[in-house]
């Protein structure tokens, strides 16, 4: 075949393969020109998603942030002055927690640093101080609430960081300030995940001081673009966090596919490729993100219940007032103690015990109470070793326990605060002395538990109360016995209340120069359904200790009305009656209803019920006293002060108080023939009470000899063994209708 013409016939085809090899490269170009375009679009999307994650990490670390502070402020409010040990623990676990925390501070009302958790090594030394942004984010009288945590973006020394400010409100209003500080390039590495992007830079820019994560290195830097600003919960007029994303050289190759070079040959698989890359790439972003808060939102509400559960077993185990240990966390460090100890170190329980505190609530408020008791602590701490411990049980109660080498040092410690107590405690205007009991107990082989060393320590304070108050008192196993004692006797005296094992009689007072009958006192006996007769002190004594006085105190009331009553309806003249009431009765609301009531029910003329007072009752709660004994003397009924002259005998007391007569004490009587002191002592009250118009009744006369010196200094009443023992309230009735058998030579029975 002729050449030519054979070239003539393959023309076409390869005219066809041109057109198509044109075609298909036109379409594989076209190809290629979508696909490197889906592949930019991809790689903004991934730069968008990386930002968008970075600024949801920030919000959620800043948010994370303030609520940590927020909580760390809160406890520090209600324990200030703060446990600086317990709270440097705290700040140094949070530093360990949150690694791109760069310090923690607390700041005084000028917003001096007071206390701070040294900066991470390595980082910038703290800004001139105070800087200008910290003066215009305390400042009052704007828009923002300085009583809410805030974060502020802040330029140190060139170095970019997050700063949280909370205040700090011991008094209900901020006067004190927790800041800390935080690294926005650490927060930045933290939001990428902590590994490197190769090729990726992230740029942030606060005032002046800029970064770049991560460090330059290689001569590799973002390029230039634009900044954004991030949307952080930032507190009112704070400067503006920007940031800008860059891909560098090798993050571009590593995104770049090879699948436009394969175009030529799967042109139409590329094309479903891309579209279906596309849209898992545009999926996976959102995912992506989702996953990440979601993520850190785990993170966060961890965080959270560990930081709740460290609370609570805070609460409780230490007192919310002063953020001291409480009971239970005393209990629990002396236990530990306790199995630690070697035999050579004595450990040693201090139970303090503020005097009188009470009145302090009473007069100034229990508000301003409380402010007292948080003050005690520091008081108590001067004087306190490193590896002793100071606990409050609550009230005014107060527990220390100490290690030392001996016995007498525990003493000198206890003295030592004895001695920190003499200062006044200045609050406010007020000038405040305040003292305090002390019980102190030694850890020993016959008690080595927690429980009964406080116990025994408590027992010893009351003991101290008991002595006169602001004193030491030690423990012994005596303390314990009379106890108990005085626990069963308590127990006694409510069975015998109901069982009606007391009984009241009287005892005649006498004229002592007619020796005619005037009145009687109402006495309480007890014969103990054991058989013995328990003596009245003691049983008294117990009775007012353990608050079961007022019960005993109705009876003998409710008691001698009726009796009285019923002498009167005997058709006789019956002599009046005298009641004790006790110093604890004084302290019921319903005392004075309850006498009104009685002389109404029995019909009794309130001058014949005479209301006998010891001078404790005038000197203790002297203003409230005062207001009772107005309101008894109102009802009619005559005030007679008992036992004159062994207590504090002041003038003062019989001029301000409505009393219509004083007792001389049998202690004066009992030596009166012969002791002169005694006698010069008789005659002045006896002449004091007829300056001021009171009438003079001597206890305990028991001999003619007696009776005539009394006669002689102007007494005109009297009692005793001389004329009578106390007598049943029968008895009492016999002797209005006959002769008194004391006095054989005088007239019948007068009353009056």
């Amino acid at each position: 075949m002729n050449p030519s013409r054979k070239s003539l016939r393959s023309w076409p085809a390869a005219l066809l393969a041109l057109v198509l090899l044109a075609l298909l490269l036109t379409v594989c170009v076209g190809l290629y020109r979508a696909l490197a375009a889906a592949e930019a679009e991809s790689q903004r999307r991934e730069a968008a998603s990386l930002e968008s994650r970075i600024e949801a990490d920030l919000a959620v670390a800043a948010s994370t942030g303030t609520a940590m502070l927020s909580r760390m402020a809160m406890r520090l409010a209600s324990s200030w002055p703060p446990d600086l040990a317990a709270w440097f623990g705290d700040a140094a676990r949070l530093m360990e927690d949150e690694r791109h925390f760069r310090s923690i501070a607390v700041l005084g009302p000028d917003l001096e640093m007071l206390w701070s958790v040294p900066a991470r090594e390595g980082s910038r030394p703290p800004l001139s101080w105070p800087p200008a942004w910290l003066l215009a984010a305390t400042e009052t009288g704007t828009d923002r609430h300085p009583e809410d945590a805030t974060v502020h973006p802040v330029d140190e020394q060139g170095e970019a960081r997050l700063v949280f400010l909370a205040p700090i409100r011991p008094e209900q209003q901020a006067t004190h300030w927790l800041v800390a500080s935080a690294s926005l390039q650490d927060l930045v590495r933290d939001a990428l995940g902590g590994a490197p992007h190769p090729g990726v830079f992230v740029s942030g820019r606060v005032g002046d001081a800029t970064f770049v994560v991560p460090e330059r290195a290689s001569g590799a830097a973002p390029s230039d673009g634009p900044w954004r600003a991030l949307s952080l919960p930032t507190a009112a007029g704070a400067e503006a966090l920007r940031l800008r994303l860059a891909l560098g050289p090798s993050a571009l190759a590593g995104r770049a596919g090879a699948l436009p070079w394969t175009v030529l040959v799967m042109g139409s698989l590329v094309s479903v490729l891309v579209a279906a890359a596309a849209w898992l790439g545009m999926g996976t972003a959102r995912q992506a993100r989702g996953l990440s808060e979601a993520n850190r939102r785990l993170v966060t509400e961890v965080h959270e219940r560990e930081l709740a559960e460290r609370e609570l077993e805070s609460l409780l185990t230490h007192d919310s007032l002063t953020g001291l240990p409480n009971r239970e966390g005393m209990m629990q460090w002396l236990d530990e103690a306790l199995a630690a100890a070697d035999p050579e170190p004595v450990i040693g329980v201090l139970y303090l015990d503020l005097d009188r505190f009470k009145d302090i609530n009473e007069t100034l408020g229990h508000p301003f109470g409380d402010r007292l008791i948080r003050r005690v602590p520091g008081r108590i701490q001067e004087v306190l070793g490193d590896r002793d411990r100071i606990g409050r049980l609550g009230g005014d109660e107060f527990l220390v326990v100490t290690t030392r080498a001996s016995r007498d040092d525990v003493c000198m410690l206890a003295n030592a605060i004895l001695s920190g107590f003499q200062r006044p405690f200045h609050i406010d205007e007020h000038r405040l002395f305040v003292s305090a009991s002390i019980g102190m107990t030694i850890a020993g082989s016959d008690q080595r538990s927690a429980a009964e060393l406080i116990q025994s320590a408590d027992a010893a304070a009351s003991r101290a109360k008991q002595q006169g108050r602001n004193r030491l008192a030690e423990f012994d196993r005596e303390m314990v016995d009379r106890v108990e004692a005085r626990l069963l006797m308590s127990r006694d005296i409510r069975e015998a209340i109901e069982a009606r094992e007391f009984d009241v009689v009287y005892q005649p007072i006498v004229d002592l120069e007619d020796l005619t009958l005037r009145g009687v006192e109402a006495l309480l006996r007890w014969r103990h359904r054991d058989g013995h007769e328990v003596p009245t002190p003691e049983f008294i004594r117990v009775a007012e200790e353990t608050g079961v006085v007022h019960h005993l105190g109705r009876y003998v009331l409710r008691q001698a009305f009726e009796d009285l009553a019923d002498w009167q309806r005997s058709g006789y003249a019956a002599p009046w009656i005298a009641v004790n009431i006790s110093g604890a009765q004084f302290r019921e609301p319903g005392l004075v209803a309850d006498l009104e009531r009685g002389l109404a029910e029995h019909d009794l003329d309130p001058s014949r019920v005479h209301v006998e007072i010891t001078e404790e009752v005038l000197i203790e709660n002297r203003e409230s006293n005062r207001r009772v004994l107005e309101a008894i003397a109102r009802l009619g009924m005559p005030i007679a002060v008992d036992d004159f002259g062994i207590g504090y005998s002041s003038l003062a007391y019989l001029k301000n108080f409505p009393v219509s007569a004083v007792k001389i004490d049998r202690g004066f009587i009992r030596n009166l023939e012969h002791g002169r002191s005694d006698q010069a002592i008789v005659r002045a009250v006896c002449g004091l009470a007829r300056d001021l118009s009171l009438e003079v009744v001597a206890e305990g006369i028991e001999n003619e000899a007696q009776l005539r010196r009394l006669r002689g200094s102007g007494c005109r009443l009297g009692q005793g063994f001389l004329f009578s023992r106390a007598l049943p309230a029968d008895e009492i009735a016999g002797l209005l209708g006959g002769g008194p058998p004391w006095g054989a030579a005088g007239p019948a029975v007068r009353t009056g």
